[in-house]
């Protein structure tokens, strides 16, 4: 399958905080936090999925930007990320 957007890429805040994201199958609609998937529910939408957000040394919000071209010239806006206090085990 050849794609028209081939290497999407994810921003967590900064230009060095880029991540890969790949094309998976999702359901139409998605599902809300409290409410679980459905069994055998329909997969018939194209989502991004980005690979793990690199480490940030503090908690933050941050901007979340997605770029279908990956150099991000083709987005425009962001949504809110926010890193918590990392977890000692």
């Amino acid at each position: 399958m050849n794609l028209l957007y081939p290497k999407p890429k994810c921003r967590f805040g900064r230009n060095n905080m880029v991540v890969d994201a790949t094309y998976v199958k999702c359901p139409y609609s998605p599902t809300s936090v409290k409410q679980a998937e459905a069994k055998g529910q329909q997969r018939s939408s194209t989502c991004l999925q980005c690979d793990n957000s690199p480490d940030f040394e503090t908690p933050e919000i941050i901007p979340f930007t997605v770029s279908l071209i990956g150099d991000f010239s083709d987005s425009i806006a962001s949504v809110p990320y926010r890193y918590y206090e990392p977890v000692n085990l």
